[in-house]
């Protein structure tokens, strides 16, 4: 059994798994994406989820556009 924490457990898989974080920013698909990690999604876990994923887009709107070298 692993001493990690479910959040730490969710935001290392978000971060390596393209398919997670796809589901976990999907609300039709969150609650099963975090059943999958043994997170129960009580409708205080999902609203904390969306909260904080907004506040990631946001966070990551005040960076600006990505601008590639030339």
């Amino acid at each position: 059994m692993s001493d990690e924490s479910p959040f730490h457990a969710m935001l290392g898989k978000a971060l390596v798994d393209a398919d997670f974080r796809a589901r976990l920013m999907d609300p039709e698909q969150q609650a099963d994406a975090l059943s999958s990690i043994g997170i129960e999604p009580t409708r205080e876990v999902l609203n904390e989820l969306n909260q904080s994923i907004e506040a990631l887009s946001q966070l990551s709107q005040a960076f600006g556009d990505e601008i590639a070298a030339t």
